[in-house]
């Protein structure tokens, strides 16, 4: 059985709970809860011994603010929150480093010099035409700003496996107090 992760930042419950009502109005099925990827899967093994030094590394690290955005794209066809955070970014660096990918994994999944934060709300894949995603980015101007600022004090790690169709919350990771 092939089991994936990946690594995120999930907003405190007010915003995270408007996030999730903003998209569940726009969508019917949802591959994961709604969060800001840090680590994508590339490194993170099956035999969750990776878990572990994930842990020490976010023992070392302090809570640290991030800011959501206005809406943008990624080639017209997914449709995200912007994310400002230069310490979630060094969070990032810090965990490509530790898990140790590949540089194929690294340019493929975006990783490093990839990079871009930010908070997914919608692929086109999910069956929105792009003039439904052009509607969501306006709603989402409408609905989600003002933008909030938060602490994440937190790192989730998620996991798919084989034939689930949705990421699920396996370990909450806190940040050092």
């Amino acid at each position: 059985m092939t089991t994936h992760y990946f690594i995120g930042i999930v907003p405190p419950e007010e915003v995270f709970e408007k996030i999730e009502e903003f998209r569940l109005g726009w969508l019917m099925d949802m591959s994961s809860e709604s969060h800001i990827t840090l680590k994508a899967q590339p490194g993170l093994t099956s035999d969750e011994r990776w878990i572990d030094h994930v842990r020490d590394l976010c023992g070392t690290i302090r809570p640290f603010s991030v800011t959501l955005g206005s809406p943008a794209y990624f080639n017209e066809d997914i449709l995200y929150l912007t994310v400002q955070s230069e310490p979630l970014i060094s969070l990032h660096r810090q965990l490509v480093h530790l898990l140790t990918p590949s540089q194929n994994e690294i340019e493929q999944y975006f990783e490093l010099d990839g990079f871009v934060p930010h908070l997914t709300l919608v692929k086109q894949q999910y069956g929105l035409s792009k003039l439904e995603l052009s509607g969501m980015e306006e709603a989402a101007e409408n609905t989600l700003a003002p933008y909030p600022t938060f602490e994440a004090t937190f790192i989730r790690i998620y996991r798919l496996t084989t034939g689930q169709n949705r990421y699920e919350r396996l370990l909450d990771i806190p940040l050092r107090a």
